[in-house]
């Protein structure tokens, strides 16, 4: 079967990730809900306990709330792996076999692994020190209302370079799952890529943040709104729950919406559906 390749606008792409996710809905849920089924399990533990009326400790809280923020950081990465290829699979005509998927992102789980640790520091980690120093030498320059515009320029420099830098590493992870590259060739043949089609990949990148924060924030406001009316301890537990589970549904259709980015910008800067329509023939002519 020959695979249906063509140049397309941000709107198609994340219309064809859409489709895939409904075509192939059980593959993609499963690899969504199989990584994160331990984290699932405890949350929904803590949860009954704190509701059977357990007091949730506050020496624990400290360690709960960095297991919600970064628990689920291995199998999101695990999901985004094993989607990547169920996708390509899709998108190229060859069948979609969820186990054979679920296994390679294994054996490729400590590149990804590494790949997508290294980029989250390399992103986090000179924006947090870049406005600690933009917000020093506001103070330093000027004060009042001068230097709360000053500081907000400076705010709004380092989220224009943070988001610049995301996007064009929106491809990172595909690169080290589909051509089995590194991670630091991986983030370079994003950027590469994104070259060729920086609306999209600004438009793609920009919905799948969308998509993969408002879970947490959604859970967020539901703590804050149960937390009015029940304990604490609880709604803290059933947030994290509802939270956790949400993405189980968010992180496969964002990396199907990414694979379908990255294939489309080899097919514009590399002519892949040209390439890949004469290797199918070439046989034939022969």
């Amino acid at each position: 079967m020959l695979p249906h390749l063509r140049p397309m606008d941000p709107g198609e792409i994340l219309d064809g990730a859409f489709q895939l996710y409904r075509r192939h809905f059980r593959a993609f849920l499963a690899a969504g809900l199989v990584p994160l089924a331990p984290l699932l399990a405890f949350w929904a533990w803590v949860a009954w306990s704190v509701w059977s009326g357990a007091p949730l400790a506050g020496e624990h809280a400290g360690e709960l709330t960095a297991l919600l923020l970064f628990g689920a950081w291995l199998p999101g990465v695990l999901t985004q792996g094993t989607v990547i290829r169920m996708a390509d699979d899709a998108q190229m005509g060859r069948p979609v076999r969820a186990r054979a998927a679920f296994g390679e992102a294994l054996r490729r789980l400590p590149v990804l692994l590494w790949a997508s640790g290294l980029t989250t520091v390399m992103l986090t980690l000179p924006f947090l020190v870049g406005a600690a120093l933009a917000t020093r030498l506001a103070a330093e320059v000027a004060t009042g209302l001068a230097g709360a515009a000053l500081t907000l320029g400076c705010y709004a420099v380092l989220a224009a370079c943070w988001a610049a830098l995301a996007a064009g590493w929106t491809g990172t992870l595909p690169a080290v799952m589909l051509e089995r590259t590194s991670g630091s060739a991986g983030r370079a043949r994003s950027w590469a890529l994104a070259r060729g089609g920086p609306r999209s990949v600004l438009a793609v990148w920009a919905v799948g943040l969308v998509l993969l924060w408002m879970p947490r924030v959604s859970a967020e406001a539901l703590l804050a709104f149960f937390t009015e009316s029940t304990d604490a301890g609880l709604a803290f537990a059933v947030s994290a729950l509802l939270s956790q589970a949400a993405a189980a549904f968010s992180v496969p259709l964002v990396a199907a919406a990414r694979t379908l980015l990255f294939n489309d910008l080899r097919v514009r800067t590399e002519a892949l559906d040209v390439r890949l329509l004469t290797e199918r023939l070439a046989p034939a002519a022969a």
